[in-house]
C-alpha cells in the first residue's frame, strides 16, 4: 500500500526532465500513529540537490499516510524508501 501512495504521488522535476537528471534517493520517514509524517530525511543523496529536495516533497505531499493499525505496538514507525527519477528518452 506504501509503494502505491507513493508512486501515486511521484513527480520528476520539469527542471530535472528537460536537462536529463535521474537518480535515487533514499529517504526516511517517521509516522505517527494518526499517519502524520512527524519527521524526514534524506539518507542518501541521488546526487542532484533538485531530485533530493523533490523526495522529501514527496513525504510531505503524502502525509498523512493510513492510520497506523491496532494491532501495530509502536508509538510510531520509521519507514526508509528509496525514491527513484528515471528519464525515459
Amino acid at each position: 500500500m506504501l509503494q502505491r501512495i507513493l508512486r501515486r504521488a511521484h513527480r520528476v522535476p520539469e527542471a530535472a526532465r528537460d536537462r536529463g537528471l535521474g537518480g535515487t534517493a533514499l529517504v526516511q520517514a517517521v509516522i505517527a500513529r494518526d499517519g502524520s509524517v512527524v519527521q524526514h530525511r534524506l539518507l542518501r543523496s541521488s546526487g542532484v540537490a533538485l531530485l533530493d529536495e523533490e523526495a522529501l516533497a514527496l513525504l510531505r505531499r503524502v502525509s498523512p499516510f493510513p492510520a497506523l493499525p491496532d494491532s501495530y505496538a509502536g508509538a510510531e514507525a520509521r519507514i526508509t524508501v528509496p525514491v527513484e527519477f528515471r528519464i525515459l528518452r
